[in-house]
């Protein structure tokens, strides 16, 4: 991709994120059950919001997104990590899990909890320290 395509997935990918989670919190704003954090001092869908994923790191009113695509971008940078998916990787560097380039690449080898893959080859990268380290004993 090119560097604007990649600022344009990204800024549509953050935008369409936001759009989702307003969407849900709005129609959970109503709904049964015990109230959101912060919402004593919130609606309830603002506290819904307070609760989610955000991601800020310059984007908001700009067209920066570089703290997200050049983390992507040294993670690529290891052949084995290609195939890992792009908007898979963007979901993760949230505001409270972002990570920057090669601490992002050491912390995918490590096996976070994401689930499960069914790429075929995924396993030489997501989890391939926790593979290695195990083989080894």
């Amino acid at each position: 991709m090119t560097a604007a395509e990649k600022t344009t997935y990204v800024m549509g990918f953050i935008d369409g994120w936001n759009e989702g989670a307003s969407e849900r919190c709005l129609a959970e704003a109503n709904r049964p059950g015990p109230p959101w954090p912060h919402e004593d001092t919130m609606t309830p869908e603002g506290a819904c919001m307070a609760d989610g994923k955000h991601f800020t790191r310059g984007v908001i009113m700009t067209d920066d997104v570089s703290a997200y695509t050049s983390v992507i971008d040294a993670f690529y940078s290891h052949s084995e990590c290609r195939m890992m998916p792009y908007p898979v990787l963007l979901e993760h560097l949230d505001d409270a899990e972002y990570k920057p380039g090669e601490e992002f690449y050491q912390f995918v080898r490590s096996g976070p909890p994401w689930g499960a893959f069914s790429i075929e080859g995924v396993d030489k990268c997501y989890g391939a320290a926790q593979s290695s380290s195990s083989q080894s004993r």
